[in-house]
This record gives C-alpha cells, sequence and structure tokens, in this order.
C-alpha cells in the first residue's frame, strides 16, 4: 500500500507550522484527521485537527515541495511568509509558476478542532 497523499501533505504542512510529531485519528476517502503534537513532554500541547479533503485533490507536488522549501530555509514565521514572495527564489522554478504554487499554497486550510467543534483553521499566508 502507498503512503496517503494527504498523510504526507499535512506532515510537511503542520511540521511547517510547528508540529513536532502528529497521531493519525479517522482516514477515510472524504477527510482525515488526527491530532498535533507540538511539545512531546507536554500533553497539553496539542491541537486536533480535520483535512476535509479526497485523495484527488491533494495539492501539487510542487506545492508540496514548496512547503518544505519555506520550512527548511526558515522562511516563515508562525503561519506567515517573513519575506515578500518576490525575495524568494526557489531553484528552478520560474516566477510565473512561484506565484502559481504560492496561490495554491494560500487557498489550503486545514480545519482545528476543540471541544468538538471546528474552530479555526491552520494556513499560510502573505
Amino acid at each position: 500500500m502507498t503512503l496517503d497523499k494527504r498523510i504526507e501533505f499535512l506532515q510537511a504542512f503542520l511540521s511547517a507550522l510547528g508540529a513536532f510529531k502528529i497521531k493519525w485519528d479517522k482516514i477515510n476517502e472524504d477527510s482525515i484527521s488526527g491530532t498535533v503534537i507540538y511539545n512531546e513532554n507536554d500533553t497539553n500541547e496539542t491541537q486536533e485537527f480535520i483535512w476535509k479533503t479526497r485523495e484527488e485533490s491533494v495539492p501539487t507536488p510542487e506545492t508540496l515541495e514548496l512547503i518544505k522549501y519555506l520550512e527548511l530555509n526558515n522562511l516563515l514565521a508562525g503561519d506567515k511568509i517573513s519575506i515578500p514572495i518576490n525575495e524568494i527564489n526557489i531553484p528552478n522554478i520560474n516566477d510565473s509558476k512561484k506565484y502559481e504554487l504560492f496561490n495554491e499554497l494560500f487557498q489550503i486550510s486545514v480545519d482545528m478542532i476543540d471541544d468538538g467543534e471546528e474552530t479555526y483553521f491552520y494556513f499560510i499566508h502573505e
């Protein structure tokens, strides 16, 4: 069995937003849920989430690589891009493609769950 593309994407996305570890809960055709662990030594440092997307709707592999690039190069301050996009130079990506990938990235949101209710969401923005 291959790794669910949603799991692979969420691992990178939530890691870039500060997740230390992810505990997977429910995975079905329409959604994937779990708990983000921010600090393995403090069980209160967690956040439940659900991502309502199907496997075929996962963002492109290039968007996944963009997230990894942002994290690797410390270009995120929390959920915000830390420098102007026009100053980010990604190897082998032209400006047109770069802006297309950022637009796709900015459309992604993963709902946070508090006390059984969807309260806010994870996202990355300018």
